[in-house]
């Protein structure tokens, strides 16, 4: 009997530690995609989820600012869900805003998640895709999907060029086939992972690379924030660098990741 409450008593404070670290910790993970369609090296930085509010307050907003400010990119994409639950009850109008002009990086591009107030100053601070295609370079074109489903832009695309997809919902670069790497949200990597179980939606993609096939491939990223409770269960919040490199020999496709 003694050896049962040892080992609950090691569980839970094995549990509690994870717990802990897991909704305090912020990663910086980074992937490198060299492939031949890319005609000059791209550095994006890609975070979503903020979830400003009653879980993402002022000091903790300032302390992400910062992370972000770490990493340098020529892009900072946006997956959608600035707001969390009441953010003017925590935040001046002028406030937020301030502090996210203190961004390093100016070329911003965002794409609507299912919680959005544009009575928030800080939109003015993104060029706000609604189901738009802009260039990034001369062969490296951005797609940007409202969450609201509306035109099916892959009719647009040109095999020809590298083509990303930004999309609070991950599950839709189902829907294009002319996509290279597409870049998703939403799910918080499930937030609360316990065995058998997710605890924050059910989408068919919810964290980090996949291999869609040997041309497509998705990150969905596990987002800044919080939604129905302030904790994470081995999913902690990250900031992702995606680099992209022209490919040396003018014909391989390769990829590389660091978590």
């Amino acid at each position: 009997m003694i050896y049962l409450i040892i080992c609950i008593a090691i569980l839970f404070c094995v549990s509690l530690i994870i717990l802990i670290l897991s909704s305090t910790i912020i990663k910086f993970n980074k992937i490198i995609i060299e492939d031949d369609k890319i005609d000059r090296n791209i550095d994006i930085v890609f975070v979503s989820d903020f979830h400003l509010g009653l879980y993402t307050k002022k000091k903790k907003l300032k302390k992400i600012i910062n992370l972000i400010n770490k990493v340098d990119g020529d892009y900072l994409l946006i997956g959608g869900d600035i707001k969390g639950f009441k953010p003017l009850k925590y935040y001046k109008n002028d406030e937020l805003k301030e502090i996210f002009d203190s961004l390093k990086i100016k070329k911003r591009y965002f794409v609507n998640g299912n919680h959005e107030d544009y009575n928030l100053k800080v939109y003015e601070d993104f060029y706000v895709l609604n189901d738009e295609i802009v260039s990034l370079s001369d062969n490296v074109k951005l797609v940007g999907l409202d969450w609201v489903r509306g035109e099916n832009l892959d009719y647009k695309l040109d095999r020809k060029n590298y083509n990303i997809l930004l999309s609070h919902y991950p599950d839709r670069v189902i829907e294009y086939s002319k996509i290279d790497l597409a870049l998703g949200a939403h799910s918080h990597g499930h937030q609360v992972n316990l065995p058998l179980c997710k605890f924050h939606h059910k989408e068919m993609y919810s964290r980090g690379l996949y291999n869609l096939d040997s041309n497509k491939k998705l990150y969905v990223n596990r987002g800044l924030g919080f939604s129905f409770l302030k904790v994470r269960f081995l999913s902690t919040r990250e900031i992702v660098k995606v680099e992209l490199r022209c490919s040396k020999d003018g014909n391989n496709k390769r990829l590389e990741k660091n978590y």
